[in-house]
């Protein structure tokens, strides 16, 4: 799995810049982030992006949108940030040297639920959308929300599968980008390729699942059983006496969630944690 993560690290960066690859769909996994107002220095300078010669793409929203979607590759890994409402005046220049056509195809209508200022949403491309939205409704307690995009999957369409925590306003959507399935590329391939579940089931832990969702919960208690009630492999890890880090891997999408914790009463094996996952006081 390293050398596979190398691999699709060098494909996305590829993706970026002048006489670039076309867009490939491990650039669906991004963290969505929206801002408000015109200057967003503090959380993002567009100036010194620019400047830095940083790995980015823009494009405009549905035909006939203003809106500016800005993505940046975080380098060395299967991750984008996308970026709404940051442009800070610089949005002539961004295009001219970033512009590229809407990779997305077919979106219909943007069905935010609601406004969540910040951190918004976490995207992942999927091989099964609908197997992974049934494991965040089933597991992780979300709803399904209808999403932008048709859905059973059409041809010459992304297709999407979103998920809704409703009590904190935050979105989980689940893209299989079939139209960018192009040099020999191949979602399902590449799925199988990034499985971390052959590793949990062995107690290990494999380069892809470093690329993962993490969530703060007051307890895992409620998870671990709802894991256990499906016979699904997860892994658990103590990284001091009050932090618990809970890994799960979403059957057939290859997308590794973690649930970090204080709380844990479940009777059930822990692990060290390891030193690659100690972000130090996470929670409180």
């Amino acid at each position: 799995a390293t050398q596979a993560v190398a691999d699709a690290a060098a494909l996305i960066l590829q993706s970026f810049g002048p006489g670039s690859l076309p867009f490939v769909p491990w650039i669906d996994n991004h963290d969505g982030y929206t801002f408000t107002g015109r200057s967003n220095s503090d959380l993002w300078n567009m100036e010194r992006a620019l400047a830095d010669r940083m790995p980015l793409m823009a494009y405009h929203g549905p035909q006939g949108s203003f809106i500016v979607n800005l993505r940046a590759y975080v380098p060395g890994t299967l991750s984008t940030v996308s970026i709404r409402g940051a442009e800070a005046g610089l949005t002539q220049q961004l295009m001219q040297e970033h512009g590229r056509e809407n990779p997305e195809q077919c979106r219909v209508f943007n069905n935010d639920p609601s406004s969540r200022w910040g951190w918004s949403k976490s995207t992942h491309m999927a091989a099964r959308p609908a197997v992974a939205v049934k494991f965040m409704v089933d597991i992780l307690g979300a709803v399904p929300f209808e999403g932008d995009f048709p859905w059973p999957p059409q041809e010459n369409c992304t297709a999407a599968q979103w998920a809704l925590f409703p009590d904190i306003r935050f979105e989980v959507h689940f893209v299989l980008s079939q139209t960018w399935e192009v040099n020999g590329f191949s979602i399902q391939e590449q799925a199988k390729l990034m499985d971390g579940t052959p590793a949990l089931k062995s107690g290990a832990f494999t380069a892809s699942m470093y690329n993962s969702l993490v969530l703060s919960v007051d307890s895992l208690d409620q998870y671990v059983l709802r894991l256990q009630a499906q016979s699904m492999p997860f892994q658990l890890m103590r990284f001091n006496p009050e932090q618990y880090a809970l890994f799960m891997v979403i059957p057939e999408n290859a997308i590794t969630v973690q649930l970090r914790s204080q709380h844990l009463s479940v009777d059930v094996p822990i692990s060290p944690g390891i030193c690659t996952q100690d972000f130090g006081k996470l929670v409180s």
